[in-house]
């Protein structure tokens, strides 16, 4: 009977790293699909310059960065897969181009319907990640 109840004990700490290890891995590939999603918006929304103060040598954003940045965000969140199961929201969106390096920040939050761990240790529902571009001057002295 000893051996048994060791025997089983074994099995279910097995099961119990098993399962660990697979929901880290859906973790880890959540929290890096909204990584890929929010360098996306940025890029996508730094791009959105106004092209007649470019030629004069300011960096001007447009009013539509923002409006970029929500469409692909309602877009990946009925088409993905990965962000289906949840609320995908645009937590800030910062585009500042007064400075002397413009740029173009971009916060990102997931909130999963469930658990992304099952066991009952671990609870955590939301990911967020922040993306900034920044476009750096470089002034020639010669």
């Amino acid at each position: 009977m000893k051996v048994f109840i060791v025997s089983f004990g074994i099995i279910i700490m097995q099961l119990s790293g098993i399962i660990f290890a697979s929901d880290l891995f859906r973790y880890n590939n959540a929290k890096f699909r909204l990584k890929l999603l929010a360098e996306e918006c940025a890029a996508g929304c730094a791009v959105q310059y106004d092209d007649d103060e470019y030629e004069n040598g300011n960096i001007v954003f447009r009013g539509d960065a923002a409006s970029y940045a929500a469409d692909l965000i309602s877009y990946k969140s009925a088409h993905d897969p990965a962000f289906m199961n949840g609320t995908l929201q645009l937590l800030s969106f910062e585009a500042e181009s007064d400075t002397d390096s413009p740029y173009v920040a971009v916060s990102l939050s997931y909130t999963a319907d469930r658990d992304y761990f099952r066991l009952p240790i671990i609870n955590e529902h939301t990911i967020s990640h922040q993306s900034k571009y920044e476009f750096v001057v470089i002034e020639d002295d010669t």
